[in-house]
C-alpha cells in the first residue's frame, strides 16, 4: 500500500512539474517573439527615416527665466501706477524750466552791460582767443615761409632815408618803388597844396635810429606790420624864389615816425614783382617833433 501511494504521488508530481516546465517554456517562446517583433519593428522604423544631411542654422527663441518674466512684470504694473505717472508728470517740466532758466542766464551774461561782467568777458576774449598779432603773422608764414622780422626791420631801416627824401620833394617814380597808390596820391595832393601857396621844403636826412616792429595787425585781409622809428634832419623851408621862411641849414630836429607797412597781394603788384612777396608803405605819420638845435 505504501509503495503504491508513494508510486501514484511520484507519477502525479512528475506531470505536474512536466505541465508547469512546459507552461513556462511557451512563456518564454511567446515573451522572446514579442521582444523580437519589437526590434524588429523599431530597426525597421529606423530605417524609413531619411538622415538629413542640411546644416541650416536655425533660430530657436530663448526662453525668459522665471525671474526676468517678474521683473518685466512688475516694471510694466509700475509704469501704469498713478503714482508713477504723477512723479513722472513732475519731472518733465523741472527738466524742461531748468533748461529755460539755463538759457536765460546765458543770454542775459551775453547781453549785460555790467563793467564787471564786461571785464570778464573781456579777460576771457583776450585768452581763449587768437589775437591779432598771431593772425597777422599766421597769414605772413603762409606768404612768406622764409619771413624774418629782423631782417625785414633791416630793409625798411634802408628805405626810409630814399622814401623821405622822394616825399620831400614830390619824387612820384622814386615813391612807386616803396609806396602803395595811397601814399603817392597823398603826396601829390600835398606838394599841389604847398606850391600853390608858394611853399617848398629842402629837408635833409641826417640819421635814422631806433627802428623797430611795434604792432602787428591785419588790414583786411593783408597783414600790416607798423615801424616805428626817429630822424635826425635839417628843416628848413623856401619860396618860390629859393629864399628861406622857416627853419634853416642850421635847424636841426629829432621827428618820430610811424610807418605801416603792408604785404602786398600778387593782383596789386607789377607782373615782374609778383613772383616774390612785396611789402609797401601804406601809410606814414609824424608822431612828435623835437628841435636840437
Amino acid at each position: 500500500m505504501v509503495s503504491g501511494a508513494f508510486a501514484k504521488l511520484r507519477d502525479t508530481r512528475v506531470s505536474s512539474l512536466a505541465r508547469q516546465g512546459y507552461e513556462n517554456f511557451k512563456d518564454e517562446l511567446s515573451s522572446s517573439s514579442s521582444r523580437r517583433k519589437k526590434k524588429h519593428a523599431r530597426h525597421a522604423s529606423a530605417a524609413t527615416v531619411e538622415k538629413s544631411a542640411r546644416t541650416d542654422l536655425v533660430i530657436v527663441p530663448t526662453k525668459k527665466s522665471v525671474l526676468g518674466e517678474k521683473w518685466e512684470a512688475f516694471k510694466d504694473k509700475v509704469r501704469h501706477h498713478p503714482v508713477y505717472k504723477r512723479v513722472n508728470g513732475y519731472t518733465k517740466p523741472v527738466i524742461t524750466v531748468g533748461q529755460e532758466v539755463a538759457e536765460d542766464v546765458r543770454e542775459r551774461w551775453e547781453t549785460s552791460d555790467n563793467p564787471v561782467v564786461q571785464k570778464i568777458q573781456d579777460l576771457n576774449h583776450s585768452i581763449f582767443e587768437e589775437t591779432a598779432t598771431a593772425v597777422s603773422f599766421r597769414e605772413i608764414r603762409q606768404r612768406d615761409p622764409s619771413f624774418s622780422l629782423s631782417d625785414f626791420v633791416d630793409d625798411v631801416q634802408e628805405m626810409i632815408k630814399p622814401v623821405l627824401t622822394a616825399y620831400s620833394k614830390g619824387d612820384v617814380e622814386t615813391l612807386k618803388k616803396y609806396c602803395t597808390k595811397e601814399v603817392i596820391e597823398r603826396c601829390k595832393g600835398e606838394r599841389q597844396a604847398y606850391a600853390s601857396q608858394g611853399i617848398f621844403f629842402d629837408h635833409k636826412i641826417l640819421h635814422i635810429s631806433d627802428a623797430d616792429a611795434r604792432e602787428t595787425k591785419m588790414l583786411g585781409s593783408s597783414p600790416v606790420i607798423i615801424i616805428g622809428f626817429q630822424t635826425q634832419q635839417i628843416y628848413c623851408v623856401r619860396d618860390r624864389e629859393g629864399q628861406v621862411t622857416e627853419g634853416g641849414q642850421d635847424t636841426i630836429q629829432t621827428v618820430l615816425y610811424a610807418w605801416a607797412m603792408q604785404l602786398m597781394s600778387s593782383d596789386e603788384v607789377p607782373e615782374e614783382e609778383s613772383y616774390y612777396p612785396v611789402w609797401r608803405l601804406r601809410e606814414m605819420q609824424q608822431v612828435g617833433i623835437k628841435a636840437l638845435i
